[in-house]
């Protein structure tokens, strides 16, 4: 009888040699071990188990082995002592054997002939009756890992070692905090935008980093080896050079003719300014003036709407007769 789907109870028994001989842990009709079989016994003592008897029966009522008569299943009684007997018998457990037999598809041709895990299967030897007790809590068992996208079937007991380092396991990133899988950390580190990273123009060393996503303003903006205009640039002064020799270059080269150059543009701005302000002061003016002329009209319709609503009042008193 099957213990799962791959295997019977003749592929896990013990000394089977010795239980053949004595011939009485193995139904005599279907030659099958009585592995969680009930046995029934005629009055003479012959056994079966009882889909046997059910189906003799049907066909004739009579013991398949010495003819005594047996009118109904009733007729039989339970031979408990040989069930018992058998469950004392030992066994080794499914998982002592190799991986390859608890997969689909894998090694259908040497099913007859399955090779046991030395190395790694389990050792344990059980009773027959305690069998599917411990192969359902058997730490050898083989299980899959549980992250999503990694197929690997291992052992139960290494399955915490594996998932630790799983190339699947999802782990956040220090640094984006991201949830990143561990085998493409390394790629994610090389893209990531708050991974520190070293100026690529080299201008404070190797010890001082920035985020990479902090890069560009930092080149743009206070990195000392970029490259820039002088700040008379548009007025005539065409030097570049690094931002560390900016001051060096506004100390040492003469830049009156580029400064007189900027001042005339400043006062020009300047002088636009004052003019755009003195425009913008009288359209202030010009509302104010607008705004005084509304309220007074909305006055004087508010005093002549009242007047009217007055004489309508004393008109009232006096109805036609």
């Amino acid at each position: 009888m099957s213990i799962n789907s791959k295997f019977t109870i003749n592929d896990v028994l013990l000394n089977k040699e010795s239980l053949q001989k004595k011939n009485k842990y193995s139904c005599p009709i279907c030659m099958e071990y009585i592995y969680k079989k009930s046995i029934y016994q005629c009055r003479s003592g012959h056994i079966a188990c009882q889909e046997c008897w059910e189906k003799s029966l049907k066909n004739k009522k009579e013991c398949m082995i010495c003819r005594l008569d047996v009118k109904s299943f009733i007729d039989l009684s339970r031979c408990l002592v040989i069930e018992q007997d058998f469950g004392k018998k030992e066994c080794c457990c499914i998982y002592s054997f190799t991986k390859d037999y608890f997969i689909d598809g894998a090694n259908q041709e040497n099913e007859k002939r399955k090779d046991k895990d030395v190395e790694n299967g389990c050792k344990e030897i059980i009773n027959i009756d305690l069998i599917d007790t411990h192969i359902e809590n058997c730490k050898f068992k083989f299980v899959k890992c549980s992250h999503k996208g990694c197929d690997e079937i291992l052992r139960l007991n290494s399955l915490n070692e594996h998932e630790n380092k799983c190339g699947f396991k999802l782990v956040k990133c220090g640094f984006c905090a991201c949830d990143t899988r561990i085998k493409e950390l390394e790629n994610h580190l090389g893209q990531c935008p708050k991974f520190p990273i070293t100026c690529p123009q080299n201008c404070m060393g190797r010890l001082i980093k920035i985020k990479r996503d902090q890069i560009n303003s930092h080149i743009e903006k206070d990195c000392n080896n970029t490259i820039i205009p002088c700040k008379y640039y548009e007025y005539g002064c065409k030097t570049e050079m690094k931002r560390s020799e900016l001051q060096n270059h506004l100390n040492n080269v003469n830049h009156q003719i580029f400064m007189g150059l900027l001042i005339d543009k400043l006062a020009s701005t300047l002088a636009q300014s004052n003019k755009t302000q003195d425009e913008l002061v009288k359209k202030i003016e010009q509302s104010e003036k607008t705004q005084e002329k509304l309220r007074q009209e909305i006055n004087e319709l508010q005093i002549c709407s009242n007047s009217n609503k007055n004489n309508k009042i004393w008109i009232s008193k006096f109805p036609n007769k």
